[in-house]
C-alpha cells in the first residue's frame, strides 16, 4: 500500500514514453528522439530502475505473503512438535528428520546441529538458503510444514496412535502369514506367484 503512489507515478512516466511508440505518424528514424523529448533519458532510466525494486515477480508473491503469517505459525508449531508423534515410511524420512530438528530448536537449551537439507526441494531452495548458504529458519519452517502436508497426503508420514493418518503398512501381511496367503492373492489378482516374469515384461 505504501508503494502505490510511487507505482502510479512510474506508470504515468512510462505511459508518456510508450504513447510515442504507438503513434503511427512518427517514423522510426525520429522515434527515439521524440520519446526522449517527452521523457528525458535519465528520467526513464531512473523510472525503470525504481520499478524493478517495487514490482515483485509473479512467483515470489506467494512466499512474500506467507512470511507475514509466521506469527500465526508460532501459535501452534511448538504444541504440534511436542504433542504429535510423527513416524515415516522411507519416502517420508527426510520430513520427520526435519521435524525433529525443529523440535530440538524449540528446547530451552537450543541445539546447534545443522538443519537437514534433504527436505528442501528445488522450489524452496532459493528461500531457505541465503548468502553463504546460511539457513533462513523462517523459510525452513515453512518448507518443512509444506512438505509435511504433502507427506501426510501421500501417507509417507503417519501419526501414532491415530486411525486416519496411521501407518498404511500396519495391516499388511508379512513373514509366514504373507507366504501362506500369497498363492491365493496372486491367483485372485491373476498374477504369477513368481515376480521375475512380470518384472521382466
Amino acid at each position: 500500500m505504501r508503494s502505490l503512489k510511487d507505482l502510479d507515478a512510474l506508470a504515468l512516466t512510462l505511459a508518456h514514453a510508450c504513447a510515442a511508440l504507438l503513434d503511427p505518424a512518427l517514423p522510426d528514424n525520429v522515434l527515439r528522439d521524440h520519446v526522449f523529448a517527452r521523457v528525458p533519458r535519465a528520467t526513464l532510466a531512473e523510472a525503470l530502475g525504481t520499478l524493478s525494486t517495487l514490482v515483485r515477480p509473479p512467483d515470489d508473491v506467494f512466499y512474500t505473503e506467507l512470511q507475514t503469517r509466521y506469527r500465526r505459525v508460532r501459535l501452534f508449531l511448538p504444541t504440534l512438535l511436542h504433542q504429535v508423534h510423527f513416524e515415516a515410511a522411507p519416502a517420508g524420512a527426510a520430513v520427520v528428520a526435519a521435524l525433529e530438528y525443529l523440535k530440538r530448536r524449540e528446547a530451552p537449551a537450543r541445539a546447534q546441529d545443522v538443519a537437514p537439507s534433504a527436505v528442501v526441494t528445488t522450489a524452496w531452495r532459493r528461500y531457505v538458503y541465503g548468502a553463504n548458504d546460511a539457513v533462513d529458519h523462517r523459510a525452513y519452517t515453512f518448507c518443512v510444514l509444506d512438505q509435511l502436508r504433502e507427506a501426510l497426503r501421500r501417507r509417507d508420514v503417519f501419526v501414532t496412535p491415530r486411525w486416519r493418518y496411521a501407518d498404511p503398512r500396519r495391516n499388511l501381511l508379512a513373514g509366514a502369514e504373507w507366504e501362506a496367503a500369497r498363492p491365493i492373492m496372486c491367483r485372485t489378482l491373476g498374477y504369477s506367484p513368481r515376480p521375475a516374469p512380470i518384472l521382466a515384461a
